[in-house]
């Protein structure tokens, strides 16, 4: 049903990235966001640099943590559907 590329690899003008799910055909990114990956102020820094990276190709970029998945994921999927048919 939400066929998607993981770890998908993004090339701009800085170099290399990769997106942690992403829909390329919609340049639709999902990105898992979690304080045990994202701590501190320079990774902090470097993930919001890295979005604005992906905004200026022209991707959307949804962020997404374990609370808004976990608790109810029949409610995050269906969220996640409205976002993808805003792009079609």
């Amino acid at each position: 049903m939400f066929p998607y590329d993981r770890q998908y690899p993004v090339t701009d003008r800085h170099g290399k990235m990769k997106v942690d799910f992403a829909w390329p055909p919609e340049l639709l990114a999902l990105e898992a966001e979690g304080f045990s990956i994202h701590n501190g102020r320079v990774q902090f820094h470097r993930d919001r640099q890295r979005v604005r990276r992906l905004l200026e190709l022209g991707w959307r970029v949804v962020p997404v943590t374990w609370w808004d998945v976990v608790p109810d994921p029949t409610a995050f999927l269906t969220q996640l559907a409205a976002i993808r048919r805003k792009a079609a």
